[in-house]
């Protein structure tokens, strides 16, 4: 996933909740403060991705863009939104 694909999972989270702050879950995170990361760190086609003030919205990204649901970022890959809790959060803001 690139940086462009995760701030588009960022946007469309914002749409479904009404929020503007995410934490990044996982391995994708390292996109937050290292744009264009060596290509081992971008291999993940998933964003684990929760609004950071009501992180009970998280089911709602699930269902709106995660797995099974018809949102394609991009032309060339379909990365994938899981909503859920974990290690190494990062703080994220969406502007759109």
């Amino acid at each position: 996933m690139t940086r462009e694909e995760l701030e588009h999972i960022i946007r469309a989270s914002a749409d479904v909740t009404d929020q503007y702050e995410f934490m990044i879950i996982g391995s994708q995170s390292i996109l937050g403060s290292i744009p264009n990361p060596d290509a081992v760190f971008t291999v993940s086609a998933e964003a684990d991705i929760y609004p950071l003030q009501k992180p009970e919205l998280a089911e709602k990204i699930e269902g709106a863009i995660g797995e099974g649901s018809r949102f394609l970022p991009g032309a060339a890959r379909t990365p994938l939104c899981r909503a859920g809790a974990g290690a190494g959060p990062r703080r994220h803001h969406a502007h759109g």
